[in-house]
């Protein structure tokens, strides 16, 4: 009976330590800066990109292989 109740107290003290470990809010706050400046200039990248690209097709294949040709912006609705 003794046995039952340490692993017990051993298991939920392991559950605990994971989910602590996995909170990543030390992470957070210093990707949160670092992040910034870049994500500003992919953006511009992206908006020049899109530009360019905005009558070019785009050739979409599944994991079925059924190939679907995409003009960007000519769609209404998507359906997963």
């Amino acid at each position: 009976m003794n046995f039952k109740r340490l692993s017990v107290l051993f298991v939920f003290l392991l559950a605990g330590l994971l989910i602590a470990s996995c909170s990543g809010r030390e992470n957070a706050e210093s990707a949160g800066t670092a992040a910034e400046a870049p994500a500003e200039a992919s953006a511009e990248q992206m908006s020049a990109a899109a530009e360019s690209t905005a009558s070019t097709p785009l050739t979409v294949v599944d994991m079925i292989g059924r190939e679907v040709e995409i003009i960007p912006g000519s769609y209404s609705r998507v359906v997963c």
